[in-house]
């Protein structure tokens, strides 16, 4: 099976039930074997690390870029 960016575009057409914008797309595999539309979905999203900003790097790019 050849792949390319009409199997996304097919999968967001079936999904939400809109009509296929070209042949390619109307003709291209779903994919909705590749994902789990029965699990629940997170009721909270990761916690994401925290980031350090250095500082002088941070003066210095303001710098360079003209502000403040």
């Amino acid at each position: 099976m050849v792949t390319d960016y009409s199997l996304i575009q097919g999968f967001i057409e079936t999904r939400v039930d809109l009509p296929a914008l070209t042949r390619q797309d109307a003709n291209a595999s779903p994919m909705f074997d590749l994902f789990d539309f029965k699990a629940p979905s997170p009721i909270k999203p990761p916690r994401l690390p925290t980031t350090r900003i250095d500082e002088p790097k941070a003066a210095r790019c303001a710098e360079i870029l003209g502000g403040s």
